[in-house]
């Protein structure tokens, strides 16, 4: 698995090949989406569910949901993602069919009483092929004790050089391989929020979510020194 970690607001810093309770320790919150409700250190879970079975929420091809189904066994997923871990995961393509635009999941009640050095992360992956719009984005937002929304982690299309998604509209470019992608807030208090929005209007626009996970590093927290843009 590889996991690119962003110092927000949104730096690039590295990419390590370890899970993030190796990366930094004290991992004590986890969405993979197994069941209706975080797998790890409670919180709720609030999404709407679009899928096309009926026509009455999205259009044919087009849904928003949680999914077992990492291949193109359903029909209007045609593409296949690896990397899922466990069973389920988040699929999702050209919400402008949908009845939400954008549809966001969102987490809220998260504790992090006494936690420091917080590393917030999700896997993300989409279509490699270029299909993508500079006015499509996903983002990963947080924020703490009720106040305003923060974006910690963007991968929006850039119709200029790839027309495909890519964190901050630049690089690495996702493809169909789920990746763990980390920020550090840089803040903590008692209670955490995120949430992911996705914005996305085409047809063949085709996104997965995967392990969404909240951990902290104690005594080492993280500290950008330099960075470089290339």
């Amino acid at each position: 698995m590889n996991i690119t970690t962003a110092r927000y607001p949104l730096l690039v810093t590295t990419l390590l090949t370890m899970g993030l309770q190796d990366a930094f320790g004290g991992l004590f919150w986890e969405d993979g989406f197994e069941s209706t409700a975080p797998t790890m250190g409670g919180g709720t879970r609030s999404a709407p569910l679009h899928t096309n079975t009926d026509g009455s929420q999205c259009a044919e091809g087009n849904y928003f949901l949680r999914t077992s189904a990492a291949d193109d066994s359903v029909p209007g997923f045609t593409r296949v993602f690896t990397g899922k871990e466990g069973t389920y995961l988040w699929r999702t393509e050209d919400l402008e069919d949908c009845k939400g635009t954008p549809d966001r999941i969102e987490w809220t009640g998260i504790d992090i009483n006494g936690r420091t050095g917080l590393i917030i992360g999700g896997w993300f992956a989409a279509r490699d092929t270029n299909i993508f719009e500079d006015t499509d984005i996903i983002t990963l937002e947080w924020r703490i004790d009720g106040g305003a929304w923060a974006t910690g982690l963007s991968f929006s299309g850039n119709a200029v050089i790839s027309a495909r998604l890519a964190l901050n509209g630049a690089s690495p470019l996702l493809d169909q391989t789920l990746t763990a992608y980390t920020f550090s807030p840089g803040a903590t208090g008692m209670t955490l929020d995120l949430r992911v929005v996705v914005d996305v209007a085409n047809a063949s626009e085709e996104i997965a979510m995967d392990l969404f996970q909240v951990g902290d590093n104690g005594s080492l927290p993280v500290e950008l020194q330099s960075f470089e843009i290339k």
